[in-house]
């Protein structure tokens, strides 16, 4: 299925980063119906995989192939992307939102 995971459309002659769930293609508008997944071949120190989104809305996480593999709620993922990009402290979370709510005006 193409234009999954994480991708960015059109909305309002804005670019809109979007959540699309891998197994059904819906897109995802609330972060606590999504999960992420990923390979279940353990990755040994400094390995790449590939992070899948799949939803709870239509039980997409509980269904195979997902249903087994290693996951983690979308709220964690989130959090630990931006802190594995640099965003360590509460203010630097705070100062990125405001960023972004502030971008949304113009």
């Amino acid at each position: 299925m193409d234009n999954v995971g994480f991708i960015l459309r059109q909305v309002d002659h804005l670019t809109a980063p979007t959540i699309v769930c891998e197994g059904c293609g819906e897109i995802i508008n609330d972060y606590q119906l999504a999960w992420v997944v990923w390979s279940k071949e353990e990755l040994k120190d400094g390995e790449r995989t590939k992070a899948l989104v799949v939803c709870k809305k239509n039980r997409c996480n509980s269904k195979q192939p997902y249903r087994d593999f290693p996951s983690m709620e979308m709220r964690d993922y989130l959090i630990n992307l931006c802190r594995n990009a640099g965003v360590k402290t509460e203010q630097q979370f705070r100062e990125a939102f405001e960023f972004t709510q502030l971008a949304d005006n113009i």
